[in-house]
């Protein structure tokens, strides 16, 4: 299988205008195993907050998670939550916190927010199978 990249600069001048745009969906990044998508999101991560974002990153499968915001007491809690989560595996707690600690980010400084969610969706589907009984 032939793998044809983006030019990264390309990509994150893409990011910017979003950035500055302030857009409210979600964006999905994919591609095949391997082919830079991690890479991107973490030079994502720098390229936000040079734009003045609050940045949270994820990457459960890593084991990988950055807060990179102005607030030292929501960046803590960030980080406690994740070493909580990665002790006991229970992702969907984590999911839900984000939105939380997002809305306070907001409530504060009326500042952009950015999350960052890579590789999340193996980690919500073991959490599911965990839970679910087999009759």
């Amino acid at each position: 299988m032939d793998i044809e990249f983006v030019d990264r600069d390309v990509a994150l001048r893409q990011v910017e205008d979003w950035a500055n745009k302030s857009t409210w969906y979600p964006v999905v990044i994919f591609g095949p195993e391997g082919c830079g998508k991690t890479a991107f999101l973490r030079q994502t991560v720098e390229a936000l907050r040079e734009l003045d974002y609050n940045v949270l990153y994820l990457h459960p499968l890593d084991r990988v998670f950055m807060a990179e915001v102005d607030e030292p007491d929501v960046k803590s809690l960030f980080l406690d939550l994740a070493r909580q989560t990665l002790a006991d595996e229970k992702w969907g707690r984590i999911a839900l916190a984000v939105f939380d600690l997002v809305r306070e980010l907001l409530r504060r400084r009326k500042r952009r927010v950015a999350v960052i969610a890579d590789d999340v969706s193996k980690p919500l589907a073991w959490t599911k199978l965990k839970t679910s009984k087999v009759h």
